[in-house]
């Protein structure tokens, strides 16, 4: 991606490149499927020569000790490997066993974001510099709707919103999705062909508006 297009809730739009020099050379950004974003840091943690990795194996326990923590994992046999260690860097998403059960880390809804995207072909309009959009409706606010564009005529298209206005507006964030795509007088005429690539799909978002002691 070269850029940001950023749409008002009046329709005016700014469009904000990411270089001086759009299309030459390699783009600063990348738009690519979460999953593939996730293998890739995976591969280059486990050959860059810095980390043992341990595939296949599930973290079953956490027991703090006078050193660390202890950690019990179970393979796919049922097998046990015990470690032990200083600290833990838990990068396995913000609904993990450890920050649910172990950290205990609440879902704050003032805190925190709802999701939902989904993939779609057939999208008009879409930037031929990769530009993603960022759609700051009237409907949504604070909140927005993104279109992320992929290779030929795909993209990934989703909203966001606190979670605690999605509560109060008692809104159905799967159905607003498409209901925007199917009515707003903007997108309708860029999504009238669409065909969706599978379905909508949620997710939430804990926000960094929580100051939290380490």
């Amino acid at each position: 991606s070269w850029g940001v297009t950023f749409v008002a809730p009046g329709g005016a739009s700014l469009r904000v490149p990411f270089s001086r020099h759009t299309g030459e050379g390699e783009a600063p950004g990348a738009i690519l499927p979460r999953v593939h974003f996730d293998d890739l840091l995976f591969q280059a943690v486990k050959h860059g020569g810095q980390v043992d990795v341990m595939e296949g194996r599930t973290a079953k326990a956490f027991d703090r000790t006078s050193g660390g923590w202890h950690i019990t994992l179970s393979g796919p046999d049922g097998a046990r490997t015990e470690l032990d260690c200083r600290m833990i860097l838990d990068a396995s998403g913000a609904n993990s066993t450890f920050s649910r059960h172990v950290a205990r880390l609440p879902m704050e809804p003032r805190h925190h974001a709802a999701g939902v995207r989904a993939y779609f072909s057939g999208v008009k309009g879409l930037d031929p510099d990769g530009f993603i959009e960022l759609h700051f409706l009237k409907e949504l606010l604070p909140g927005y709707l993104w279109v992320f564009p992929l290779p030929d005529g795909h993209a990934n298209v989703g909203l966001g919103l606190r979670s605690d206005m999605v509560k109060r507006r008692r809104l159905d964030l799967k159905a607003e999705l498409l209901r925007l795509l199917r009515e707003h007088a903007t997108l309708r005429k860029r999504f009238v062909d669409a065909v969706p690539v599978g379905s909508v799909q949620g997710m939430g978002l804990p926000l960094g508006s929580r100051r939290r002691s380490i």
